[in-house]
């Protein structure tokens, strides 16, 4: 059909590039062009009032900013949340790339180029930038917002993230530092959604130790990855990076995958819960 045809991974074989692990039942994550996400959306009645997240590695959002706001006005969900790493951007020009409808918060590297961590709101959305689980050094780069329950009328504030693990750094080190982040959200108990690229390959979590104890580690906690297909696809690799971890599990009501595009040699990836709703 036309869904399983435009996979970009349609011809490689399904149990090598597939993340298979008990709860491999908890999320159907597929890919998906503008026209079958618009299909899917308009079928589950999701509209611009649902919680919905994005998540980008841009590899510069100077240079790909044209193709991200291009490529958005082809979806006719307005997403609640963007989350996007590799901005590249400087403190001479943080406040210079802004999306129409969003307001922006940035945590940019201010020792060298490159890296840096940006999140979009919807600007109908009340928000509160959270500071103090907010880290920028060579290990991590996160962001944090929070968002009153009354947005959603939920019986929980949500917490919305974005994280980039800049590659190359002590895996373990990333691990330690996700653990003491993960601990402290989980005893806030509130809505968590984590997006970001880890440069943690989950297909390898049964052949690479770090990799398996990243997991370990969310899963313990009631976080679960909402994306389980190849996010970094090139002739010779497949690779599942970005992902959007979760504690609401929601999965009657949720709607997750891959956009396939090239805004940049990652693929975009989206979590729905549809059943939250902004408070009228």
């Amino acid at each position: 059909n036309e869904e399983t045809s435009i996979s970009p991974l349609f011809e490689i074989d399904p149990d090598l590039q597939y993340y298979n692990t008990v709860n491999n039942n908890l999320y159907n994550c597929d890919y998906h062009i503008e026209d079958t996400f618009n299909r899917k959306c308009k079928s589950l009645s999701i509209t611009n009032d649902c919680f919905s997240v994005m998540h980008a590695n841009l590899r510069s959002l100077p240079k790909n900013m044209p193709k991200l706001t291009a490529y958005l006005e082809n979806l006719d969900l307005k997403f609640a949340v963007l989350g996007l790493t590799e901005t590249w951007l400087q403190e001479s020009n943080q406040n210079i790339y802004n999306i129409d409808g969003y307001n922006s918060v940035h945590n940019i590297r201010t020792s060298k180029r490159g890296g840096g961590v940006s999140l979009l709101v919807k600007d109908k959305l009340n928000y509160k930038v959270r500071d103090d689980i907010t880290v920028s050094d060579k290990h991590i780069e996160s962001l944090f917002i929070e968002i009153d329950k009354s947005q959603y009328a939920s019986d929980h504030n949500t917490l919305v993230g974005v994280v980039y693990r800049p590659p190359g750094q002590d895996l373990n080190i990333f691990n330690q530092i996700m653990s003491n982040l993960i601990q402290k959200l989980k005893h806030e108990k509130k809505n968590v959604y984590i997006v970001g690229d880890y440069n943690i390959n989950i297909l390898n979590h049964d052949k690479h130790e770090p990799t398996s104890d990243f997991l370990d580690n969310m899963y313990s906690n009631y976080f679960y990855p909402t994306i389980t297909k190849p996010t970094r696809i090139h002739k010779q690799s497949a690779t599942l990076i970005d992902n959007i971890f979760c504690n609401n599990v929601s999965n009657n009501y949720s709607f997750q995958g891959i956009l396939f595009t090239d805004i940049s040699d990652h693929l975009p990836v989206f979590y729905i819960d549809y059943s939250m709703k902004v408070n009228q």
